[in-house]
């Protein structure tokens, strides 16, 4: 059987660990292609406003594969533990696979439910993403940009976010660069949701280590980075006094725009170190 992964939100997450799996029942998997402006249009037209722009992405991503497949996969992370204390997923991503049967009932959906409620197990494992090529210590100048992994490594979404912050001189630390992933999973009682644990892990990393500056980079309507945010800004930057920009991005959000921004906030942090 032919099924369809969409190269889009927890794909960038667990994707060596779902194909592992998959692969091992006998599926033939066919990924979409990376997001580009006509998959991000056919996911406009097709969700519905008020969910987040990376949420309408995916359906784009849906929408592409549906003729190419004979299903497809749509997982349904609910809760994991650590430590023996359950966290959970993202409330629109938690009825992800029925938001997708209900825009495409033409289509199968192969659903995988992953609930830790009684496993001690880590099924999915510690989540680590390349793709950063980093020292093991960053320059005298550098900023933490915390994000999703699905907003930071989809170039569709972020108009080359990272790039243009190293091509000001500036290095770039995440929270999913090679140095932070040896580090503890940070727990903390303010938030239940497992994804967001690691935008806090960077921040604690980003005030030990004296970061230059903050970056926030989340989706407009991301009701979890909307909470989170405002714990990183007032529980653990202000008291540091590191400089914080907060940006969001959605489908009407230009590139222009935010390579103005990016470009003032940097000279802010360049200055203070003179």
């Amino acid at each position: 059987m032919r099924l369809g992964i969409p190269r889009a939100l927890q794909y960038y997450y667990h994707y060596p660990i779902y194909e592992k799996y998959l692969r091992g029942k006998g599926f033939t998997l066919i990924l979409s292609p990376e997001t580009n402006k006509e998959i991000k249009e056919k996911g406009l037209k097709l969700a519905p406003p008020e969910i987040c722009l990376p949420v309408k992405v995916y359906i784009g991503h849906c929408a592409e594969l549906k003729d190419k497949v004979d299903a497809l996969f749509v997982p349904r992370v609910v809760r994991r533990l650590i430590n023996g204390k359950p966290y959970y997923g993202c409330p629109k991503t938690l009825g992800l696979p029925d938001l997708i049967r209900a825009t495409f009932p033409e289509i199968k959906v192969f659903e995988l439910v992953i609930d830790e409620k009684e496993k001690e197990k880590q099924i999915l494992g510690e989540i680590k993403i390349p793709g950063l090529n980093l020292k093991k210590r960053p320059e005298s100048l550098w900023v933490m940009l915390i994000a999703h992994p699905y907003l930071l490594f989809d170039s569709g979404l972020n108009f080359d976010l990272i790039k243009k912050i190293e091509e000001n001189g500036v290095s770039v630390l995440t929270p999913f660069s090679l140095e932070l992933e040896r580090t503890n999973f940070l727990e903390t009682s303010d938030i239940a949701w497992f994804y967001e644990q690691h935008l806090l892990r960077a921040a604690w990393a980003a005030k030990e280590r004296k970061s230059s500056g903050v970056i926030l980079f989340s989706s407009f309507g991301c009701g979890t980075s909307a909470v989170t945010n405002e714990i990183i800004i007032r529980k653990i930057i202000r008291s540091a006094e590191i400089p914080v920009l907060n940006l969001m991005v959605d489908e009407h959000t230009q590139e222009t725009g935010i390579e103005t921004r990016i470009e003032s906030f940097l000279e802010i942090i360049k200055r203070k170190k003179r």
